[in-house]
């Protein structure tokens, strides 16, 4: 029989998963969207065959995940503007910049 995880979300627009991980029970995430771990969780990370990174957290303890990772915010910020079609995370530092008042 197989044991359910148990998690919350938080949030409305820009939501937190809290997860709570049994000894031994694991979940898998982008790795982007790992905020917090308790000092019992283990984590792995291993690029998947689409080039993202994922990490593998085995608990026992409470993992924290931001259901919107920055790379995915940064399309969403960027699609609602009108900007180009580069990818998130490389558009970010020129958003990042013109936002603190760079280029």
């Amino acid at each position: 029989m197989s044991d359910v995880i148990d998690y919350k979300i938080h949030g409305n627009d820009m939501q937190i998963v809290e997860i709570e991980l049994d000894p031994g029970e694991g979940v898998q995430a982008e790795a982007g969207a790992m905020m917090f771990m308790e000092g019992g969780i283990e984590m792995a990370t291993a690029a998947s065959g689409e080039g993202l990174f994922l990490a593998t957290l085995t608990g026992p303890g409470k993992v924290y995940l931001q259901g919107l990772p920055l790379s995915r915010l940064a399309d969403r910020i960027m699609a609602a503007s009108g900007g180009g079609s580069d990818k998130g995370e490389e558009r970010m530092g020129g958003l990042m910049g013109k936002l603190l008042g760079g280029d």
